[in-house]
């Protein structure tokens, strides 16, 4: 049972992975074209966007950093 809960977990984390470079790929596009992005791309900006300014400079920069120390941890001692 540990040995496909394991699996199960790890695929989810590929996905999650993948999720994550599509909307990285999909603002990096936004920035890039602008306006002339099209409406799937100027709307994953809004939510972005309005993510960011609801949440705050301060706290986004503490999230980073929190990020940034998991995935330190993780390659260093998730070997």
């Amino acid at each position: 049972m540990g040995d496909r809960l394991d699996k199960v977990k790890k695929f989810l984390w590929h996905i999650i992975e993948i999720l994550f470079a599509f909307l990285l790929v999909v603002v990096l596009v936004g920035l890039i074209l602008g306006k002339d992005a099209g409406g799937f791309v100027q709307s994953v900006m809004q939510n972005v966007t309005g993510f960011a300014n609801s949440v705050g400079s301060g706290s986004l920069v503490g999230i980073a950093v929190v990020l940034a120390l998991l995935y330190l941890a993780k390659t260093r001692w998730g070997k």
